[in-house]
Formats: C-alpha cells, structure tokens, sequence
C-alpha cells in the first residue's frame, strides 16, 4: 500500500491491519492527514472475523481438492460458497438475498459456480457466521463425498 495524501475534502480512511507493514502504512497516512487536517479521530475495533477461520476454510478447500483429485481448490471454494455460503448469508440477510435471487439464482449451474468466483459471500461473514459456515461446511463435505475435515482451534 503506497502512501496516500488525503485532499482537504477527505474525511475519513479505513484501514484493515493484519501485520507490521500494514500498520506502518496505515500510521504513515493518518500522520499525513493529521499534518493536513490539523487533527484526527481513531476508532479501532476488532475485526470482522478471525484471520484463522479463513486459513482453516482454505485449508479445507485444499485438502478436498486432494481429495477430490479432479478439482482445484479454486472449484471447491465456489461449490462450498454455492452450496454453504450463500445458503448461509441468503438466510441472515434479506438484501444479500435478494441481489442473489436477483443476479445468480437464475444462471445455469455452472455458471453459478463461476459467479462465485466473483460474488462476495465468505467475505461478507462475521465470526459467528463464519464459525457456521466452517460447521455446515464440513457436514456438507462429509455427507457429499465422505471426507472428514477436522477442525482446529479458531477462537
């Protein structure tokens, strides 16, 4: 991420921090908008999920994929967001499930699965959806091809 000046207009930056260079970055921005704007405000939270529940889901999706053996773990991640994900957030959020039924739910199967490639659903989940998704989504690996996918500590 490069250094970005936020012109006089500019009123507010989000960072997402996930290591030192991220950091650096972010704190070398608000510096720069602090020279300009005379003061800030920060306000940080925790984040909308943990780094660790998505290592796992990519964890699985490859390990399926070995299972599998005539699919990339590109395949599995947009059957398992097809079939789990958008199940999922279709259930919590009557916008996203509407865009859905709006924009995917009428394509043909495959190409389904290529939207997914490009339909936020994982990204769009919380912790708490998150930690379903990761449940259902070894319920649906296990009952549709009989693999088990163990789970490690993600709290």
């Amino acid at each position: 991420m490069g250094l970005r000046i936020a012109p006089d207009n500019y009123q507010e930056m989000k960072f997402t921090i996930t290591d030192k260079l991220s950091l650096d970055s972010a704190f070398t921005q608000a510096q720069a908008m602090l020279k300009a704007k005379g003061s800030i405000e920060v306000t940080v939270t925790g984040g909308k999920r943990k780094l660790t529940q998505n290592a796992l889901a990519f964890e699985w999706y490859g390990q399926v994929a070995i299972h599998l053996g005539d699919h990339t773990v590109e395949e599995v991640h947009a059957i398992s967001k097809l079939h789990v994900g958008v199940p999922l957030m279709r259930s919590e959020d009557a916008e996203y499930s509407a865009a859905y039924d709006l924009a995917i739910k009428p394509l043909p199967y495959e190409t389904k699965l290529e939207a997914m490639k490009y339909w936020p659903t994982t990204r769009l989940m919380n912790k708490e959806q998150m930690s379903s998704y990761l449940e259902q989504l070894q319920r649906f690996w296990a009952q549709r091809c009989g693999i088990v996918l163990e789970r490690k500590e993600t709290t």
